[in-house]
């Protein structure tokens, strides 16, 4: 386990394998990578921003994380504030959740269909939300599919 403390830079990408929690008050910021591993844990009770993240194992976000560019989400986030994605939010099997948490994603969510959002968070995307309370206008959807063997 590794519990950052102080403000830290990354120099580097870094591969969480085992535990990494960042504290109140502290930060973990950098141009670089965050890939979190199938046995991985990240706790963040400060403010995190990297170029980058990936999850593969558990994310528990309590204040401030952001991906410049992306987040892939392949695992569990326990998402309990605000988590930014610069560009694009990849749920592909993953869970991501919280407890009155918010995601803000720029530009496009893929959600495959093994993967889930919480009922207790609230997603925002563009200038729209993706799960509220609140009706939504229809939008046109463009599917491309094709037919093979009586099957789409």
């Amino acid at each position: 386990m590794v519990i950052v403390t102080g403000q830290l830079t990354l120099t580097t990408n870094i591969v969480v394998e085992g535990t990494l929690q960042v504290e109140k008050g502290a930060g973990l910021v950098g141009m670089q990578e965050l890939v979190v591993a199938r046995n991985g844990k990240f706790v963040n009770n400060g403010n995190t921003v990297a170029k980058r993240i990936i999850n593969e194992g558990q994310i528990s976000n309590n204040l401030i994380m952001e991906a410049i560019y992306d987040i892939d989400n392949k695992g569990a986030i326990d998402n309990n504030n605000n988590m930014v994605a610069g560009n694009n939010f990849y749920n592909f099997g993953g869970n991501a959740a919280g407890n009155g948490g918010a995601y803000f994603v720029n530009n496009n969510i893929s959600n495959s269909p093994s993967a889930k959002f919480g009922n207790d968070v609230r997603v925002f995307y563009g200038n729209a939300i993706e799960n509220s309370a609140k009706a939504t206008l229809a939008t046109a959807l463009n599917l491309n599919a094709t037919l093979n063997a009586n099957s789409v």
